[in-house]
């Protein structure tokens, strides 16, 4: 038992030591919210929009065909042209976007490298140590801030986010992180 003690408090300072991890945590970690135009990329989707984002997994996503909310317990994914939303308890949706996953869960669990390009932006890469539905993720950083988030599926396939015209501390209202659906939508709640 002490040994296995020992060996997690060795991952845990490993982890922790990684200076790009630490100076995203440290950034992310002093701000209360973020706003940013993105883009999102995969093999059958390009997606570009905006989104808001508060501490504690409050987002919202707007895009011309889409609309997710998380007020950090429920998710509404908002399908504009088919006019219906799915409302499911985030908790149980691994599809949802966490930045705090990314800065301060997935470290825990994955073998953490940085490194610097020729042009000097830095790179932070995450590879799981145990099976995932990812196989590798890197985050391009920018002033100490995330810019782009690079995911490897298992299937190898990439999916790109990036983002620009980042804002920080902005005054977000907090009744934006409720979805109030439209009138003739049709609404399948999951919770």
């Amino acid at each position: 038992m002490l040994r296995s003690l020992l060996l997690f408090l060795l991952v845990l300072l490993f982890v922790q030591s990684d200076p790009v991890l630490k100076k995203l945590q440290d950034r992310f970690n002093s701000i209360d919210n973020f706003t940013a135009d993105f883009q999102f990329n995969s093999p059958t989707t390009n997606i570009n929009g905006k989104i808001f984002y508060k501490k504690h997994n409050k987002f919202v996503i707007n895009s011309d065909t889409r609309k997710i909310v998380s007020d950090a317990s429920s998710l509404w994914n908002y399908d504009i042209k088919g006019k219906r939303v799915i409302i499911s308890d985030i908790s149980k949706e691994p599809s949802s976007f966490s930045i705090e996953k990314y800065l301060f869960d997935l470290p825990q669990n994955c073998k953490v490298s940085s490194f610097k390009d020729k042009s000097g932006k830095s790179y932070l890469v995450l590879v799981p140590k145990i099976e995932e539905d990812f196989k590798k993720i890197t985050i391009e950083t920018s002033k100490d801030f995330f810019r782009k988030i690079e995911l490897t599926d298992i299937n190898g396939q990439t999916h790109i986010i990036e983002f620009n015209n980042i804002k920080t501390d902005v005054n977000i209202k907090e009744e934006i992180f409720t979805f109030v659906p439209p009138k003739g939508i049709r609404i399948i709640d999951l919770r």
